[in-house]
């Protein structure tokens, strides 16, 4: 059981948060890192807006992590032992730039969760949910041919 590296969060009441700035040349990268949800927050989207891909096959992927809280504890420093998924992106497979949003809230899809995103295009994914008090995530590029390059921010948008 390791504890998640903390997003910087001395500012709770901004309502939008630039998480992460990614750029990988002919490498691998990731960034997992858990967010505080602020305590007046209702709904979230996490956007993330790639500005440019390439190489012979690119990947890359964005998974949204909910930790373990079954101790009081862990509330004030999530762990990574027994943590879901409570959304995630499309790997976004093609070359150029694209806008992946995620919407997180009660409701903001009506009754079913609209998890239909894109490979290769801009796109928005929808799930049903209580934000809980933190969530994790799980930014990272592949390199399996030597060549992949990614450029990209991470940002999330909270509502009341």
């Amino acid at each position: 059981m390791a504890a998640y590296t903390i997003h910087d969060d001395s500012d709770d009441r901004r309502a939008i948060k630039f998480l992460e700035s990614l750029t990988a040349t002919n490498e691998a990268l990731s960034a997992v890192k858990a967010v505080r949800t602020p305590h007046w927050a209702r709904y979230a989207s996490w956007s993330l807006f790639v500005t440019s891909q390439g190489g012979t096959t690119p990947t890359l992927d964005l998974d949204l992590i909910v930790p373990d809280f079954s101790t009081r504890a862990k509330l004030a420093a999530p762990t990574d032992d027994n943590p879901y998924t409570l959304a995630s992106i499309t790997q976004v497979t093609g070359t150029g730039t694209y806008h992946q949003t995620i919407d997180l809230g009660p409701g903001v899809s009506g009754i079913a969760d609209d998890v239909t995103g894109s490979a290769n295009a801009d796109a928005r994914m929808m799930t049903n949910c209580i934000l809980p008090p933190w969530i994790v995530y799980n930014l990272r590029t592949d390199d399996g041919d030597g060549d992949e390059d990614a450029a990209c921010l991470l940002v999330v948008q909270y509502r009341r």
